[in-house]
């Protein structure tokens, strides 16, 4: 059954008739045209995309004769390795240039050798001294330094005198509450840098450890390294990160010290103080 339209009746006859879109067929006139439409496109383009399977025979035949960007890089190299030696002066003994990323080139053996060579030259590390913060002047009147803290200087004044009878109160009239203090240390975080070194997270050494995203630190055999360009693009269990956009990464190893500013035993310094409260 297809429905053509809706009548609407009364007692007196037909009072509307409304027809019924969606079962309609469309206009000749209309389809013809559409028609001769999508037959001149394709008169355009018919011609192009039949020959597009010869086009790309023809392509695929002459990429074997281009060279690759792996290639044109190593031949540069050589050439400029090949320019060098044919135009090298006639008194030529070596000459060139160490960017001290490793100790090839250095003689690390030499008596006056002095210096650590560590992804670039860098002082001794018998010429680094570690000391504990002290007072430029430790006679300064406008400090003063009580179990390693530093305040400034302070007199005491009286904020609440009660000098003088003013009437006498039993000590039963009031309850007795028990408060325990307890005397602690101030402690002192000091945050050490090590050595950096490029690692690549496909490797043995990354996958050993534990890298904690949120801290963006890296974990291996008691070392902690700090990863200092950007996030890896795994994690050590060969999972894929998120945004991790690097495969090759930099490290620095680091290490943090905490160092009590005052030496208690372990129980601490507990005292009692008796207060007293006035009862209801």
């Amino acid at each position: 059954m297809t429905v053509i339209a809706y009548v609407l009746l009364d007692t007196t006859g037909v009072v509307a008739i409304e027809q019924w879109q969606p079962t309609q067929l469309p206009n000749l006139r209309n389809l013809a045209g559409r028609t001769t439409a999508l037959e001149q496109w394709r008169g355009q383009i018919s011609g192009q995309v039949d020959t597009l399977r010869t086009d790309l025979s023809a392509l695929a035949d002459r990429m074997g004769g281009y060279a690759l960007k792996s290639e044109i890089v190593a031949l540069t190299e050589q050439l400029d390795e090949l320019r060098d030696e044919v135009y090298a002066p006639g008194a030529y003994i070596f000459y060139g240039s160490n960017h001290f990323l490793t100790a090839e080139g250095s003689a690390v053996d030499h008596p006056d050798f002095d210096a650590v060579v560590e992804e670039g030259i860098r002082f001794p590390r018998a010429g680094s001294e570690t000391s504990p913060l002290a007072l430029l002047n430790p006679n300064n009147v406008y400090v003063e330094l009580r179990d390693g803290f530093v305040l400034p200087n302070y007199d005491h004044a009286i904020r609440l005198d009660l000098t003088g009878y003013a009437s006498e109160t039993r000590m039963a009239q009031y309850t007795f509450e028990t408060t325990e203090l307890r005397q602690l240390t101030r402690a002192r975080t000091r945050r050490r840098y090590g050595e950096t070194q490029q690692a690549c997270t496909n490797s043995r050494w990354w996958r050993q450890g534990t890298y904690d995203l949120a801290e963006n630190v890296f974990r291996t055999e008691g070392e902690t390294w700090e990863v200092t360009n950007g996030v890896p693009d795994r994690m050590p269990n060969g999972d894929r990160v998120a945004n991790g956009n690097v495969h090759w990464i930099r490290v620095r190893q680091f290490w943090i010290d905490t160092a009590l500013l005052q030496k208690s035993d372990d129980e601490g310094f507990t005292s009692r103080i008796h207060g007293v409260r006035r009862g209801a």
